[in-house]
């Protein structure tokens, strides 16, 4: 939904709202949300949204481990 990378990225750092807004658009425009939806408190249940979202590199800098633990904290705090 952005005219560019850059226009993303733009958007991204203009507001909460705006980067909340922004990665919504990315996950409904790159058909993520059954992924998005599959996450959890398991590393495993995060890889292919971490590998759709950040790329292949993904593992290397282990954002599906992130992401759980980002997962478990806030559902704890619900």
């Amino acid at each position: 939904g952005y005219s560019s990378v850059e226009a993303y990225w733009d958007a991204m750092k203009e507001s909460e709202l705006r980067h909340l807004e922004a990665f919504v658009a990315f996950v409904r425009n790159s058909k993520l949300g059954g992924h998005l939806r599959r996450i959890s408190a398991d590393a495993e249940d995060c890889r292919p949204f971490a590998l759709a979202y950040n790329g292949p590199g993904y593992a290397q800098n282990r954002y599906h481990e992130k992401i759980a633990r980002a997962f478990a904290k806030f559902a704890r705090e619900s």
